[in-house]
């Protein structure tokens, strides 16, 4: 096993290829899968194969027309509430340090963003459309 195994299992294809944006959080779900501890160790890595970053993530690839991040579009944007997978939610979730991004980058645990796309695929229809998404409520400073 080795790093162009996990590629075939968990991410054959690139992030802006038509296969993976046909459906980008289902693959983007397979990617984040395989970069649990479990899934890196069956194929003999101690960390990611690959770059994460918006090049490789089929919902920034999908969403992000015209150059600049526009997360509003963004199935993994609207399951949070309004927030982007880059910032926290802390005035509401007093468990979430540090967004799901930054949780991969800082302490290497692909936990909170498989988490947030189960939650993001569970919101998206079968038509192609996303149910709304619950208001974040504010609160007060």
């Amino acid at each position: 096993m080795s790093k162009k195994s996990w590629e075939k299992e968990f991410y054959p294809v690139e992030a802006d290829s038509k296969e993976a944006m046909a459906r980008p959080i289902a693959y983007s779900l397979k990617k984040w899968r395989g970069l649990t501890p479990e899934n890196l160790a069956r194929h003999n890595l101690t960390e990611s194969p690959i770059e994460i970053s918006g090049d490789t993530c089929a919902l920034c690839q999908t969403f992000d027309k015209g150059g600049s991040i526009q997360c509003r579009r963004c199935p993994l944007y609207r399951a949070r509430g309004g927030v982007p997978c880059d910032a926290t939610t802390s005035e509401e979730h007093n468990d979430e340090l540090e967004s799901p991004f930054y949780e991969f980058l800082h302490i290497d645990s692909p936990d909170a963003m498989i988490l947030w796309l189960e939650e993001s695929a569970k919101m998206f229809q079968e038509n192609g459309r996303l149910k709304k998404a619950p208001k974040r409520k504010r609160g007060k400073k």
